[in-house]
Order: C-alpha cells, then structure tokens, then sequence
C-alpha cells in the first residue's frame, strides 16, 4: 500500500512541476510584454511631442446617444 501512495504521490509531484515551469513561462512572457510597453505618461508625451497632438478642450467633445 504504501509503495501504491508513493507512487501517486510522485505523479502529482510531477504534474505540478510541470504546471510551475508553464506559469514561470508565462510569467517570463507577461513580464517582457509589461516591460516592453509604454506608460500612460510616455503615451501621451510621445502624441504630443512627437505627433503634435494636444489634449481635447470640452468644447470640442461630442456625445452620441445610442440608445
């Protein structure tokens, strides 16, 4: 019997290290696309200095209703 839960024991070890290693690889994935994506704030220098956009004044906003 306990060669039985041994065995069942290692078997889950096993599938657990491997459900570890693809969430470390997902995490590694999500880490670079975080790391590799502007801030808000890079954002909205590059639309203004870069593109020469300005921030809307309320005058200039519109709502439509769609219901």
């Amino acid at each position: 019997m306990g060669s039985i839960e041994l065995a069942r024991l290692n078997e889950e070890l096993t599938a657990l290290e491997q459900e570890l290693e693809e969430l470390k690889d997902e995490q590694r994935i999500l880490q670079a696309k975080y790391e590799s994506s502007m801030s808000l704030e890079e954002l909205e220098r590059y639309a203004k200095e870069e593109l020469g956009m300005q921030t809307l004044k309320p005058s200039q906003i519109f709502y439509i209703d769609l219901g």
